[in-house]
């Protein structure tokens, strides 16, 4: 039994069996889907910022250079 729980443990290897160059290719697609969904995820968070966002005169100033005037 303990023999069973002990190989349950191990997380079995995605790649175990491949050739390296098989391996390495896969790597890469799994790199560039994480990259892909991260980038989605903060072209969203960048839309919702900036629905988000209001403009005021000081700020549209402040972004200007312009000087405010009280």
């Amino acid at each position: 039994m303990k023999k069973l729980i002990e190989k349950n443990k191990v997380k079995d290897d995605q790649f175990a069996g491949l050739s390296p160059a098989k391996k390495e290719l896969r790597k890469e697609v799994l790199s560039a889907k994480r990259h892909r969904e991260f980038m989605g995820r903060v072209s969203e968070n960048t839309e919702k910022d900036l629905e988000n966002s209001i403009a005021t005169s000081e700020i549209v100033s402040i972004a200007v250079g312009e000087k405010i005037q009280t």
